[in-house]
């Protein structure tokens, strides 16, 4: 096994120390060829169970592949190495070493890309490989891998070689010019062979291709677990009212993917967002209320009304965080978003906006930002000038700069 990998560890150190094509020395090209293409392959598949898989090699085509590589295809997963996951020796651009890793078809995940949105075929390999990890048990390095190339040549990456490296789910290097045995390359491909037949077990091709249309979603939950619960919430004061613009219909074109997208994200940070504000408030409780009967008193009436639906208009029923010496009931809406800027827009709904209209002097609007790190929020109070409102257009023209982004048609003119 080892005599076989650094037989093609040095035939690819010389072809790229001596920059030789694959028209300039046609031997070495079949001597090359020969213990990707078949030697290798055969003695995988003659001594390791790989049972119902494909052992297939590349040298490239047309010319010589920056990452030459040898894979064990299952087929009940795939039958190439741009779809799928399976096992490949790749052995590094300049010839030093292999790796021997657990990875994915990298043009699949490039084509995949182009229908999410916010997410690059690099970031997807890394988040898809990062998932694929939770379904497996190993000492060995997880997620994607960096070549050990000299730094003149770091830049010079090709895709195929680029994915991968992105593409890995586990890995193992093999530098030759240090003490690699081969048992230990033994031991490892075994390894390898029964970490892929768990992940096959768990992971069918089906649910491996619904993971990578339904990424967005995972991604965004992801950012969603990172939300910081520990670090108390910073109330600082609203910004300021800007007097550039007024409220229109906009001109920038929204696509269906960015408003679902929007959508989800609000659904997700709105939920954090809205444990973050009843801790909030239960730490006023804790923090500036001393009377027992009081506290009390004020604990009860902290409700999570969108818990029990959203026909409300409001997320929360509370008290005023002004007034700490009775109970005096507001409702609030929770707006919350892990953008760091103050300045962030949200979305309202003409529900919630009937709230607003509805409940003069006990309603407020609680703004939530940068929760993922150091959450911080403001409240805007739409009777802090004002006693009520004749209209929801008034309300909206009297608070906010807005720009509709959605109608409801009721029919033809």
């Amino acid at each position: 096994m080892k005599k076989l990998l650094v037989q093609i560890c040095n035939l690819k150190k010389r072809i790229y120390e001596e920059n030789i094509t694959m028209q300039g020395n046609i031997d070495l090209k079949e001597k090359y060829k020969n213990l990707l293409h078949n030697v290798l392959p055969t003695y995988i598949s003659e001594n390791f169970d790989v049972y119902n898989c494909k052992i297939t090699g590349s040298i490239g085509q047309g010319q010589y592949a920056q990452v030459p590589w040898v894979a064990i295809l299952n087929e009940n997963i795939t039958s190439s190495t741009q779809k799928g996951y399976y096992i490949a020796y790749l052995f590094e651009p300049e010839g030093n070493g292999v790796f021997l890793s657990l990875n994915q078809g990298w043009n699949e995940i490039k084509k995949k890309s182009k229908v999410l949105i916010d997410l690059k075929p690099e970031d997807l390999a890394r988040t898809l490989s990062n998932r694929l990890t939770n379904f497996i048990e190993t000492n060995y390095s997880k997620g994607s891998f960096r070549y050990p190339l000299n730094e003149s040549n770091k830049r010079d990456i090709q895709d195929n070689a680029k994915g991968y490296a992105l593409g890995s789910i586990c890995y193992k290097y093999y530098d030759f010019s240090k003490n690699v045995t081969n048992d230990e390359l033994i031991a490892d491909l075994k390894n390898f062979i029964n970490i892929y037949k768990t992940l096959q077990s768990k992971v069918s091709i089906d649910f491996y291709e619904e993971m990578l249309v339904t990424l967005e979603d995972y991604t965004i939950k992801e950012e969603y677990e990172k939300i910081n619960e520990q670090e108390p919430i910073q109330i600082v004061e609203p910004p300021k009212k800007r007097k550039d613009k007024k409220n229109s219909i906009s001109t920038n074109k929204i696509s269906d993917n960015e408003l679902k997208k929007a959508q989800k994200q609000n659904e997700l940070t709105g939920n954090k967002g809205e444990e973050l504000a009843i801790n909030y408030f239960k730490m006023l409780i804790k923090n500036h209320v001393t009377n027992a009967e009081l506290k009390n008193t004020f604990l009860k009436s902290i409700v999570h009304i969108s818990k029990q639906g959203h026909g409300d208009g409001f997320d929360i029923s509370a008290f005023n965080p002004y007034n700490l010496n009775k109970v005096e009931k507001m409702r609030f809406e929770i707006k919350a978003t892990t953008a760091k800027e103050k300045t962030a827009p949200f979305y309202i709904s003409l529900n919630e906006l009937f709230a607003l209209k509805k409940y003069p002097k006990e309603i407020m609007i609680m703004r939530l930002y940068d929760i993922q790190s150091h959450p911080k929020a403001f409240f805007i109070d739409p009777y802090s000038k004002v006693n009520s409102y004749s209209n929801i257009e008034e309300l909206v023209n009297n608070l906010f700069y807005a720009e509709p982004i959605s109608y409801k048609i009721l029919g033809l003119q």
